[in-house]
């Protein structure tokens, strides 16, 4: 049986020595890699929680299991947290990460075969927007945009390729991107040529919501995010919209669960809820501030050997990477 007193050291000794030397890895390394972040300790507490142990497949208020009132709390207060964070009418907080919640969108708006166009991989694209080995570059006929000789998103490409393709969904958004993208041009040419925005904000999402960043929620049809990265949150995703389409949020729903999805991971959930409440402080806000800064500094920082190793490097940076 269990009791409260258990723990890893003395169970597995080399598994909590390799925890124990990560997290001394981590305090005394600048970690450099935009993508992570440092979960907070409540982030943390409501990962270790009890709230693991509950099935909860459905939706609040709709579930398929019995003693699910407080798990409801937690999801609740996540979806409110993250529309009120954000400025979204629609908010899903079931998705197990980032490339689920782009599956997800998928799933709800476009058919396998119909033609999409994302930003190709070695432009700074991610692999969900419609690389090779990545679902969607095999299930869809996937165009790729990139970008012009300053290192910028080629606009008139992307312009240019959804008129001769046609595609069913746009995706804007990036992996590796250092600059601030038009959300409003994209839903411009979107709109020219009857398809839906999807914006993958994942890796600006801490920037959006403190403002320093501009929010693609006024021009896309759904907005997907980690909650990782930027946000500081738990390993995990989220989908939004402000597009007040009835018939776009209930595909949504049905696309996460039953559709790719069963139960979800109500730690991770309350977990987001801690993280959009978090967000919400005016202490991210200059966190924020600062995280846009920092990279601006790299330029006259690094030695001429970096500078050298990456000659394509754009001079400035408008967002957390460089």
């Amino acid at each position: 049986m269990f009791s409260r007193d258990m723990t890893i050291a003395g169970f597995d000794d080399v598994l909590f020595d390799a925890m124990q030397k990560e997290v001394a890895r981590q305090e005394a390394h600048i970690e450099l890699i935009a993508s992570e972040n440092y979960a907070s300790p409540r982030v943390l507490e409501a990962q270790g929680s009890q709230l693991t142990n509950k099935y909860a497949e459905g939706y609040p208020g709709k579930r398929y299991y019995g003693g699910c009132e407080f798990v409801d709390i937690a999801e609740n207060l996540a979806i409110d947290y993250a529309k009120e964070l954000f400025g979204a009418t629609y908010v899903n907080v079931q998705p197990h990460s980032g490339s689920q919640a782009n599956s997800a969108v998928f799933q709800a708006l476009v058919k396998p075969g119909d033609t999409i166009l994302g930003m190709s991989l070695d432009a700074g694209g991610h692999l969900t927007h419609g690389a090779k080995p990545s679902f969607s570059g095999k299930h869809y006929n996937a165009i790729q945009y990139g970008l012009n000789d300053q290192e910028l998103i080629d606009y008139e490409q992307v312009a240019q390729l959804a008129r001769e393709h046609k595609p069913k969904m746009i995706i804007a958004g990036f992996s590796a991107y250092s600059q601030i993208v038009d959300w409003a041009k994209f839903r411009e040419i979107a709109d020219e040529v009857g398809a839906y925005l999807l914006v993958d904000m994942a890796h600006v999402s801490g920037l959006v919501a403190a403002g320093v960043y501009p929010s693609p929620l006024p021009h896309a049809h759904v907005v997907t995010s980690t909650t990782h990265k930027t946000l500081r949150g738990p390993r995990s995703g989220v989908i939004l919209s402000a597009e007040n389409d009835a018939d776009i949020e209930k595909k949504l729903q049905s696309a996460v669960f039953p559709g790719g999805q069963g139960g979800p991971l109500m730690h991770v959930i309350a977990a987001k809820a801690v993280c959009f409440k978090e967000a919400m402080a005016p202490e991210f806000k200059t966190y924020q501030q600062q995280v846009v800064k920092m990279p601006r500094q790299w330029p006259r920082c690094l030695s001429n050997a970096v500078t050298t190793s990456f000659p394509a490097a754009p001079k400035t940076t408008s967002s957390h990477s460089h």
